[in-house]
């Protein structure tokens, strides 16, 4: 079992699953080599379902029907051995769903401001979960105790479609946080409608957001007030095409990386190669050290995916879903770039099949396997040697309900003897002999699982705290319409509050002197908009200033609302 980390909430899963044998309470089936996937919906499966495999006995345990709509990934809310909570996410729907590993429930959803994209990002000295967003370069962090956001970034990004990769960092941020759920930004390159790539952590104290509408890399700094997690942009970094994924070289828990490497997709109408970069971290801040566009010989790729590093940390394999020769044709087929880890050059091209994207390396077989996510097989190459042993027949049938035949998210097993995977076109899970390089065995489940994770052990914690009834929408954002500010700001007219904060100026308008209630709601909110520029001019912390002042801009929209209302009605006196 991978080693847990320092912090408390850990600690006790650990405690809990040696007590797991004793405690006949917890009502658990199952702890061990389980998969959860999720099934996307569609005309054909309306349902979504979150699929539970036992991997290593190639066991159905369960299908759950889900909410929303497009449920891609099954994200764990912290480290895959170790996290109480799974994140089940419709990227068409406004909200995430809470799945509780120990009593196999959904517990709870998360309201968001925009459709999801995944939530693979853990910050464990924090406690924090990075969730983005499938619409705009934007973000919310989980605290996945108390389940409910605590913190926003990414909502002040412009993205003109017409001008990618124009802005400076002044010019890329607004003044003002847009929460429209409409608001969608459009990705130029090869990828689809995800405008967020992979989140990531980069330090403890610093996250980056995958741009892939503006071509850029948002670094974000955090910290803490009180329950509330403020973000600041400090770095934008630019990049050749849209970056898919920026993975660090070793991504064993506790180790501090300071090389990471980032995919960008490519253009095939602008002949713009994928490739791969070199960043050294330097703080909290990157620099880019090296980019190497995917060419070999008279192969170039297109269409870049994930990044994988090999065992020994020596070589990096790049997938690209389309070959290209120097003319401009089409080779019929993706395949492998592989990479000097250090020195980035591309030291072999290795042709796989059409829409290579994911790769898993087994140690004990010296075996990299390539998912061709376009093609009726998966491949096998020797990564030492970097020669291609076969390619590897999955013979099930098509339904022609998925985009792509094999699934996102593969599989070895600890000893290294099985691959797994999804035959995403029909529903079937397989699992792959790596001693034969034969499919030995499968499970027919229907729908098309295309995301999900595999759980060597799961954390099966007794004492779980009561996660929060709040889901921490609210605190952060609200509706354009004047008639929701009331409810977004009502602690601000209470009594509690007034009592607490606010004495002497200014002076707060008296109802009975008024005789046009509309001309009093004018007055009322003006009053607050000026006993927030009151308190901003008066204190000397930053975040309290801006705060402040930009609660006074919103009551003065509300005393112009109410202004004009007043004057609308009395246009005929």
């Amino acid at each position: 079992m991978t080693k847990i980390g320092t912090s408390v909430a850990l600690a006790l899963s650990l405690t809990c699953i040696t007590a797991l044998q004793a405690d006949e309470k917890c009502e658990v089936k199952y702890k061990d080599h389980v998969l959860h996937y999720a099934d996307e919906d569609n005309e054909q499966t309306p349902k979504n379902h979150l699929i539970t495999i036992d991997y290593k006995n190639m066991k159905l345990l369960a299908k759950k029907e889900l909410d929303g709509t497009l449920n891609h990934h099954a994200d764990p809310m912290g480290f895959v051995s170790t996290a109480n909570y799974m994140l089940l996410i419709p990227k068409g729907s406004n909200f995430v769903s809470v799945y509780e590993i120990k009593s196999g429930k959904f517990i709870k959803k998360i309201r968001l401001p925009f459709r999801p994209r995944s939530a693979d990002a853990y910050n464990p000295k924090k406690n924090l979960v990075l969730l983005n967003s499938r619409d705009r370069p934007a973000a919310v962090l989980l605290d996945p105790v108390k389940l409910k956001i605590v913190g926003i970034a990414g909502f002040n990004i412009k993205c003109d479609q017409n001008k990618p990769n124009p802005y400076s960092i002044k010019e890329l941020a607004g003044d003002e946080n847009i929460f429209d759920l409409n608001y969608r930004c459009h990705a130029p390159d090869f990828g689809g409608d995800q405008i967020s790539g992979h989140p990531i952590w980069i330090s403890s104290d610093a996250f980056a957001i995958l741009d892939r509408a503006n071509r850029k890399i948002e670094v974000y700094k955090i910290s803490k007030d009180d329950d509330v997690w403020n973000t600041k942009l400090i770095q934008v970094i630019d990049t050749d095409t849209s970056m898919h994924q920026l993975i660090p070289k070793n991504k064993k828990k506790n180790v501090k990386n300071r090389v990471y490497y980032g995919s960008t997709e490519g253009n095939i109408a602008e002949g713009k190669k994928a490739g791969v970069y070199k960043f050294v971290r330097h703080g909290d801040y990157l620099k880019k050290v090296a980019f190497t566009p995917l060419e070999y010989d008279d192969i170039n790729g297109y269409q870049g995916h994930n990044l994988y590093i090999t065992p020994d940390l020596k070589d990096i394999y790049a997938p690209s879903g389309t070959f290209i020769n120097s003319e401009g044709d089409s080779l019929n087929s993706g395949g492998v770039f592989i990479l000097d880890a250090d020195s980035m050059e591309v030291e072999k091209a290795i042709k796989t099949g059409k829409g290579a994207g994911h790769v898993a390396f087994s140690k004990e077989y010296k075996t990299a396997i390539v998912t061709n996510h376009k093609d009726e097989y998966i491949s096998a190459i020797d990564y030492e040697e970097q020669e291609f042993i076969k390619n590897i027949p999955l013979d099930f049938p098509h339904v022609n309900i998925a985009s792509l035949y094999q699934s996102h998210m593969q599989h070895v097993s600890e000893d290294g003897r099985y691959y797994y995977n999804f035959w995403t076109d029909g529903g079937v899970f397989f699992r792959v002999d790596l001693d034969s390089l034969e499919v030995d065995k499968s499970i027919e489940v229907d729908g098309q699982p295309i995301q999900g994770n595999f759980y060597d052990h799961i954390a099966i914690n007794c004492d779980l705290p009561k996660p929060s009834k709040s889901d921490g929408y609210d605190r952060f954002f609200s509706n354009d319409s004047p008639y929701s500010e009331w409810k977004g700001y009502q602690y601000f007219f209470s009594k509690k509050f007034i009592k607490k904060y606010l004495s002497n100026k200014p002076k707060k308008p008296n109802f009975r002197d008024y005789d046009n209630i509309l001309l009093y709601y004018c007055d009322y909110f003006a009053y607050y908009r000026d006993l927030m520029l009151y308190y901003a001019n008066r204190t000397h912390s930053k975040w309290l200033k801006k705060y402040y002042t930009q609660i006074s801009k919103r009551y003065d929209e509300l005393s112009k609302y109410y202004l004009n209302l007043y004057n609308n009605e009395n246009k005929d006196d």
